[in-house]
């Protein structure tokens, strides 16, 4: 399998990027999305530079496993964590209504509107996918 390191790092450069385009466009759900996304392929960049296989999307798990190859500061796991949360209430998490729900006209998802995204997570999200 190809060593892929340096496309990881780009591709999280990019979205670090449209992170920033997003926050002057004011989709802050989406900004914070595009943060977490840097964040999570900065680190599977690093791991893959280690020789280390890189699986899942939590950044939080995936600087834990970087920690076997070099020392991951406790503030980057707290960012990590950090960035899940401004990702957490999200408008396209979704739970999905139950069966008998579906069965009447008057069920609806719980699909948060985007106006009412907590914004106290934006000014975090880009400052802490930055740091990875």
């Amino acid at each position: 399998m190809a060593e892929r390191s340096a496309d990881w790092i780009a591709q999280a450069r990019r979205d670090l990027d449209s992170a920033r385009w997003l926050v002057e466009g004011h989709f802050h759900e989406w900004a914070c999305f595009a943060a977490k996304q840097a964040a999570e392929k900065a680190v599977k960049g690093v791991l893959e530079s280690k020789g280390a296989v890189a699986r899942g999307h939590s950044v939080t798990n995936l600087l834990l496993g970087l920690g076997e190859e070099v020392a991951v500061p406790d503030e980057l796991v707290v960012s990590g964590r950090t960035l899940k949360a401004s990702t957490s209430s999200a408008p396209w998490r979704t739970s999905a209504p139950s069966r008998a729900a579906t069965r009447t006209s008057s069920s609806s998802s719980r699909m948060t509107a985007s106006g009412s995204f907590p914004k106290q997570h934006l000014p975090h999200a880009i400052p802490l996918a930055e740091r990875g």
